[in-house]
C-alpha cells in the first residue's frame, strides 16, 4: 500500500500535466504508473476480496 500512495503522488505531482500516454521522448506519461498500480492491487488481493 505504501508503494501505491507513492506512485499516487507521483502521477499527481509529477505526471498528471503531461498526460496519460508516453510520447517522444518517452518521459512523463501517467500510464507506466497506472499500470503498475493495477499489477501491484492484482497481486495484493490475487485471491479476490471474498471472505472463504
Amino acid at each position: 500500500m505504501v508503494t501505491i500512495f507513492i506512485l499516487v503522488m507521483g502521477i499527481v505531482l509529477i505526471h498528471f500535466k503531461e498526460g496519460w500516454f508516453v510520447v517522444g521522448g518517452g518521459r512523463n506519461g501517467v500510464e507506466f504508473h497506472f499500470l503498475l498500480i493495477v499489477v501491484l492491487l492484482t497481486l495484493a488481493f490475487f485471491n479476490g476480496l471474498r471472505k472463504k
